[in-house]
């Protein structure tokens, strides 16, 4: 016999004696016969894009084919292609939220929650002709205790790609809930979906894509559920979406065949006008050719009863028809009608009869069962009965009080057997009780299943052709309702839900989707627990999107920085030293000449600018990131713009820190002069190889401190101070003799000047009979030799050396002006001229 009821595996009614007759009807005209398509679509499970593969196969493989078939074969082939290249859909599986503008953030930016008194729901972005997709997770989401459902789940860490599935949809479920964001990609649930299962979005972009991945998508969930091992999980999610069928093949008004199948959504045909009406017709379908035994035929009726209803009750409205003339699918546009509120008892066959029936029935088992528990006895009964077995098991080694007789048993045996009776009972009556809980448990299924009222919940829209079009829906969450289409959604009034689905706003637009929802579930509070996972998840993608914002906006100063950068000056110091050293101070001076000077001019802009926009940043805290975002993302920084400045910053810092260390006196005296001429040396020593401004500066003022150094020996003489005059003496021939800075025409000048100093202290030293020599002393600085000795961390502030520099210059002005007028000329300076011009500072006591 041919497996027809096959069919019944599935979990829709999906295709009733309407479309097995649009199918005849189109595949007779390419030359087949009823029975090839019939067995054919028995064959592939009534799986519509198996059946025309199958359907060839089946008829090559016997044979039967003609030259007239072939072509028609090849023709309805053909068309087959072109409509799925013509329908094929593009999915955008990457989540571009990094590259939308400041704007697109600031729409896409909420601050309400579920249950707020601004709350609105939240849209999906279409990733390509997945409106289908879209409206699908917008009513699931809608379903409380499905949502619930979803969060309550807990998953292992090695997750299967089904499960895999499941974590995505929690994670955009509660994003849809708790999220920030008006309208979500939910391109991270629909990359799990396909790597779990490649061919579920490879549907035609019809009319009926809804229903196809529906079917597949409560498949992917319920197996992905099935690995967890969780009875109770399974049972809750098959009672939102599922109920139970039976499915009786009917010979001559008789029932030869019952099968009990499951279905999650009811098909039902356009055509009949109404949902009462569409549904009855559904119900039965005739088949002409049923097989009732080997190459015995008959006319066959199939008859589909519901038996039980799920939380959700789904109706699918078939608009696919076959239009002979055209030779081509259309799309049927009639009106149905539908109510708002149902009572799906009239859904149920002899619902009402067979609840009496199966009360009754219960009843019945109840009153067997109490009656029965009467007979076992109390407590009390309990007690005797140990009473008795204690009596016979008391003294067993000493002789009973009744002696033994041929017909009775002895004591111990007896003790024994009243022991087995004793577990024997226990066990008897833990059954009833047992029983009687599972009888009161399936009474209050039965109260329960009374409460048949449904309300309506959701529409789901389509608008187009049979073959391609768009499809969006209205949801009420039992409150409001609410358009969604796509990233759109809005407020809307039922009379508008009504007259949309009608079709009284366009002809093509019409209702293709029913979804009535449990009263007791639609007012259920919509804001559900998400756990510490779930919530961890949530302010990970709030703050994403606050700080894309506060990105955004960071690049909005673009412009000014520009601006301020093209006006940029800096006003340098008076004195020529401080010239030499302001780069040193600023990086953005080091950078002189550098041909790519002006970005970081652009970067200090850019931090001075960061800290007047930071009060108004959501996330100030991440204010370097922010920076580093500008810099790679404003196109007015290279992309090497890191290593660019690195060699020349390693020497900038190198050189400020050398300069930090500087202790730099603002007047020269005989007390600090030989520490201050050590320390230029060993700084200069430093930087000769590393800034010839800085070292020809510094060498100018030491050599003018050396002059000045001659001056205060002869200071010292007036004063008497011969001692201390003959050291300081003794400390400028031994640098003159050893520093490699001093210029040979300064040299000159130096021993010229210190010729008469030295006759001068010996002519003193004989009359004060000073004949112990001089022990000239190297005075003890710290001076870093390398950049490893000093602190790189951060950029030294130079200022208030700088100002000591210029302070020092002025107060060494004189000397200064003696060695410029010495190396411009190339002469010495007379002796009396630089008496002459020393011979005001003789009487100033800082110096000595």
């Amino acid at each position: 016999m041919q497996n027809y009821t096959q069919a019944n595996q599935l979990k829709s009614f999906r295709f009733t004696q309407h479309q097995l007759n649009q199918i005849l009807k189109q595949y007779q005209t390419y030359g087949f016969t009823q029975s090839q398509i019939l067995q054919a679509w028995q064959k592939c499970n009534q799986d519509q894009y198996l059946f025309h593969d199958v359907l060839i196969q089946q008829v090559n493989a016997k044979g039967t084919v003609s030259k007239d078939l072939l072509q028609s074969q090849l023709n309805l082939k053909t068309q087959t292609d072109q409509k799925q290249i013509r329908n094929s859909i593009f999915i955008q599986t990457v989540d571009d939220l990094q590259k939308c503008d400041l704007i697109t953030l600031q729409e896409q930016y909420r601050i309400n929650v579920i249950n707020s008194p601004n709350w609105k729901p939240t849209g999906l972005i279409n990733l390509g002709n997945t409106c289908y997709i879209n409206i699908m997770l917008q009513y699931m989401f809608n379903i409380t205790s499905f949502r619930q459902l979803i969060f309550n789940i807990q998953l292992p860490t090695d997750k299967t790609n089904g499960q895999k599935v499941i974590q995505k949809l929690k994670e955009l479920f509660a994003l849809m809930q708790s999220g920030n964001r008006n309208y979500i990609n939910p391109c991270e649930l629909i990359t799990s979906l396909q790597e779990y299962k490649p061919n579920i979005l490879t549907i035609k972009g019809e009319q009926n894509d809804y229903n196809e991945l529906q079917l597949m998508f409560l498949d992917v969930i319920e197996n992905s559920l099935l690995d967890l091992n969780n009875d109770q999980v399974i049972q809750e999610f098959k009672s939102i979406f599922y109920g139970q069928s039976e499915e009786n093949i009917i010979v001559n008004n008789k029932v030869i065949k019952t099968t009990p199948t499951q279905y999650s959504s009811i098909t039902i045909e356009a055509n009949e006008e109404n949902l009462l009406k569409a549904f009855t017709s559904s119900r039965i379908l005739f088949i002409d050719d049923y097989e009732i035994s080997e190459k015995v035929f008959t006319k066959a009726l199939i008859h589909q009863n519901i038996k039980t209803v799920p939380k959700i009750l789904q109706f699918y409205i078939n608009r696919v028809l076959y239009d002979s003339n055209q030779n081509q699918l259309i799309k049927n546009n009639k009106v149905f009608t539908f109510p708002s509120t149902i009572d799906v008892s009239q859904f149920i066959q002899d619902d009402s009869i067979n609840q009496s029936k199966e009360m009754q029935e219960l009843l019945k088992k109840e009153q067997e069962i109490l009656q029965k528990l009467e007979q076992c006895g109390d407590h009390q009964s309990e007690i005797q009965f140990e009473n008795l077995i204690k009596l016979f098991t008391k003294q067993a080694n000493e002789q009973f009080i009744i002696d033994p007789q041929p017909n009775l048993q002895s004591h111990i045996e007896m003790a024994k057997q009243l022991s087995l009776y004793q577990e024997a009972f226990k066990d008897k009556k833990q059954q009833l009780q047992m029983e009687f809980i599972k009888i009161e448990e399936q009474k209050k299924r039965v109260i329960e299943a009374k409460k048949t009222i449904y309300q309506l919940t959701a529409l789901l829209i389509h608008s187009g052709t049979a073959i391609s079009g768009h499809y969006y829906c209205f949801i009420f969450d039992g409150k409001y309702w609410w358009k969604f289409n796509d990233r759109v959604v809005t407020q809307v009034e039922f009379p508008v839900v009504f007259a949309e689905a009608q079709g009284k706003t366009n002809k093509n637009t019409n209702v293709s989707g029913l979804i009535y929802e449990h009263c007791e579930q639609i007012n259920q509070n919509k804001l559900i627990p998400l756990g510490n996972e779930l919530e961890k998840f949530i302010e990970q993608k709030n703050q994403e999107i606050l700080m894309l914002i506060d990105k955004q906006k960071i690049l909005q100063i673009k412009s000014r920085i520009l601006q301020r950068a093209a006006e940029h000056k800096i006003i340098y110091p008076k004195s020529q030293i401080s010239k030499a050293l302001i780069k040193y101070q600023y990086f953005e001076e080091f950078l002189q000449g550098n041909p790519n000077r002006h970005y970081f001019i652009r970067y200090t802009i850019l931090d001075e600018e960061l800290k007047l926009l930071n009060p108004t940043l959501k996330y100030p805290q991440q204010i370097n990131e922010y920076k580093k975002y500008f810099i790679s993302n404003s196109g007015i920084f290279p992309q090497n713009f890191d290593q660019m400045f690195s060699q020349d910053y390693s020497k900038y810092l190198f050189i400020n820190n050398i300069i930090s260390n500087f202790q730099v006196p603002t007047l020269i005296t005989s007390i600090n002069f030989q520490q201050v001429i050590t320390q230029f040396q060993k700084y200069c020593l430093q930087l000769k190889n590393l800034d010839n401004s800085a070292f020809e500066y510094l060498t100018i003022l030491f050599q003018a401190i050396l002059l000045q150094g001659c001056f205060l020996c002869e200071l010292l003489i007036q004063k008497n101070k011969l001692q201390e005059g003959k050291q300081l003496t003794q400390f400028i021939f031994e640098t003159i003799k050893s520093s490699q800075f001093i210029q040979a025409i300064i040299t000159q000048q130096l021993r010229e000047n210190m010729k008469s100093i030295i006759d001068e202290l010996e002519e003193l030293s004989k009359k004060q009979n000073l004949q112990q020599k001089t022990i000239v002393t190297q005075p003890s600085i710290l001076v870093p030799d390398s950049i490893l000795q000093m602190n790189q961390n951060k950029i030294k502030d130079l200022s208030d050396v700088i100002q000591r520099f210029d302070e020092l210059e002025q107060n060494t002005q004189l000397w200064i002006g003696f060695v410029n007028k010495i190396l411009k000329s190339s002469e010495i300076i007379p002796q009396k001229v630089r008496l002459e011009q020393e011979m005001p500072l003789y009487f100033d006591k800082k110096l000595y």
